[in-house]
């Protein structure tokens, strides 16, 4: 008996078929059976593949019609001796210690039904070869280890975490991990998560590559994605006992472009029959979703009526998603054994704040009033007049007249990094904004990434207009693309500032840019994301190489509350 039977659909990709193949075929963990599913009955090329490479453990398996993607990966959770099942996907390929990496994590884990590997993206060229991105699915840390989130993650309330092609699940409840056959391919790896308990595990280390083809012989459909995608998130809403806090992470989510999901909650919201979630959205939130709705009025209505379009995955998310919440997420108190393992926070039923707590703590609960950032410090007495500028920006802000051209950090903070740049400084900038436009007339270069392309084409030409040609603004989509800062030599930068994208590996990324004396700001370090990762770095990287410390616990532009930020400055050689 095998320990692995690993599952490679393919359909009509007879050139690339081989290299995934000789993938498998190269693993170090030799104790696994393969079958190929050809799900095209015209095609005779799987067959002819499988036979020339001649290994026993290989099969190619002809359908006599096509079964459609997702019936060919229910496959991977047939009846079996193997106790463990892996997807091969036709055009992806694997390092060779994909299979051992992952087979040694979950015999150690018998708590986990599921681990992946994170995977490298190759873009396919038109002359047929394939050239690596240098961008992985997730960030690359610098010591990466193993990852381990426990249920519920805000990213599953609309996607998923693992990637089917790098995965490996434990045979342990099969029939929960069938999904109906109404499901498309484009929805299959977020709503099977659902069925998986906690834990689940991720290898850092990019162990699979993930193929960008050019084209695809599989049609797509829209407006199924669509229902898909919001049954995903009602089912979420109706059973969801989380906080506030979470409910905002969420939120905010769906407002990042260029792909906002605000339409996709407040229908979601509409099938659970959940209306607090959709109370939770902002103004603007509901009108973007007013003008989103009058433009889309068919599509909107079929998203009204998504239960009724799909039935049996409705029932099937309801209850896969009942059983998460039923089971709950691990003690996060508890200790892991011989792993490097980073846990997640779980998130618990918190009460709605009332009204006074909006206006008082700005509707955080660890924060005593809009004097205090949200890990509950004080702002110094001196700062206190700045609460009065903040109310007039947030006020001409929300009535549409704009905000200041100050950055949108501290008032205590931006006057203390104008005193410390130098003359034709050299910067960097993760997160464009209205400090791109501060700092540019403050530098001689400035490196400024952003991943939100809107802010991107708004920032260029005024700019443009303010004649500040030596700013090199850049729309970086992904993280790992954030923080690649190769260009830039070490010990070379002035000042670098972190307020965007994913904040702790672009503080690593950059202390290393910064020459003897240089200083780094890394804004809102209490925000929950933030402030346990980026703080920790800072204060431990403060404690090896010396330098200064400085917190700034202020208010700041547009915002009528206190925030905070934390600037380090290095020792002068």
């Amino acid at each position: 008996m095998a320990r692995i039977r690993v599952i490679v659909p393919t359909y009509r990709r007879s050139a690339l078929l081989p290299r995934a193949l000789d993938s498998l075929r190269a693993q170090t963990f030799t104790d696994w059976i393969c079958e190929v599913h050809n799900d095209d009955p015209a095609d005779p090329a799987p067959g002819r593949i499988v036979s020339e490479m001649a290994d026993p453990r290989i099969t190619c398996i002809n359908h006599p019609q096509n079964l459609g993607l997702t019936r060919v990966f229910n496959l991977l959770f047939a009846p079996g001796a193997e106790p463990y099942s892996a997807l091969l996907e036709d055009d992806n390929w694997w390092k060779p210690e994909l299979l051992q990496r992952l087979h040694d994590l979950l015999q150690t884990r018998p708590d986990a039904e599921l681990a992946w590997a994170n995977m490298e993206y190759w873009q396919e060229n038109t002359d047929g070869t394939w050239a690596p991105t240098g961008n992985t699915i997730w960030p690359l840390p610098t010591n990466p280890g193993v990852k381990e989130f426990l249920w519920p993650i805000p990213r599953q309330v609309l996607g998923h975490l693992h990637s089917n092609g790098s995965a490996l699940y434990r045979l342990r409840r099969r029939e929960e991990h069938k999904l109906p056959e109404s499901t498309i391919p484009g929805s299959t790896e977020a709503i099977r998560e659902r069925s998986f308990a906690s834990p689940l595990l991720l290898i850092e280390t990019p162990l699979a590559h993930y193929a960008l083809t050019l084209g695809s012989a599989r049609p797509k459909a829209s407006p199924r994605v669509f229902v898909q995608s919001i049954l995903l998130a009602a089912s979420f809403f109706r059973h969801a006992k989380v906080s506030g806090e979470f409910k905002a992470k969420v939120w905010a989510g769906s407002r990042q472009k260029p792909a906002q999901s605000i339409h996709v909650l407040l229908l979601a919201a509409w099938v659970a029959r959940r209306p607090a979630w959709a109370l939770a959205a902002r103004p603007y939130d509901w009108a973007w979703f007013c003008a989103w709705f009058i433009r889309h009025l068919n599509l909107a209505i079929t998203g009204m009526r998504s239960s009724a379009h799909a039935p049996d995955l409705w029932a099937y998310l309801n209850r896969q998603t009942a059983a998460r919440f039923q089971a709950g997420g691990q003690n996060p108190d508890q200790l892991s054994t011989g792993l490097d393992v980073t846990r997640q926070e779980t998130h618990k039923t918190a009460a709605r704040p009332s009204l006074w707590a909006k206006l008082i703590r700005a509707g955080h609960t660890a924060r005593p009033s809009r004097f205090h950032t949200a890990l509950g410090d004080p702002i110094p007495l001196a700062h206190a007049p700045h609460a009065f500028r903040a109310l007039v920006s947030w006020l001409r802000f929300r009535a549409g007249g704009g905000c200041a051209s100050k950055p949108w950090f501290s008032y205590a903070a931006t006057s203390r990094i104008a005193r410390l740049l130098p003359p034709g400084a050299r910067a960097l900038e993760v997160g464009a904004g209205r400090s791109t436009l501060w700092l540019a007339p403050r530098c001689a270069f400035l490196l400024s990434i952003e991943a939100d392309e809107g802010w991107v084409k708004r920032l260029r030409p005024l700019l443009a207009a303010a004649r500040q040609t030596h700013v090199d603004l850049q729309w970086r989509w992904s993280s790992s693309h954030m923080i690649d800062f190769s260009t830039i030599e070490d010990a070379s930068l002035d000042f670098a500032l972190i307020d965007g994208g994913p904040r702790a590996e672009a503080l690593r990324a950059a202390l290393p840019k910064l020459r003897p004396g240089g200083f780094v700001y890394v804004d809102n370090t209490d925000v929950t994301e933030t402030s346990f990762s980026c703080r920790a770095d800072l204060e431990a990287h403060a404690a090896k190489h010396g330098g200064q410390l400085e917190y700034f616990r202020d208010f700041a532009p547009c915002t009528p509350h206190a925030t905070e930020g934390i600037l380090w400055i290095s020792p002068s050689a």
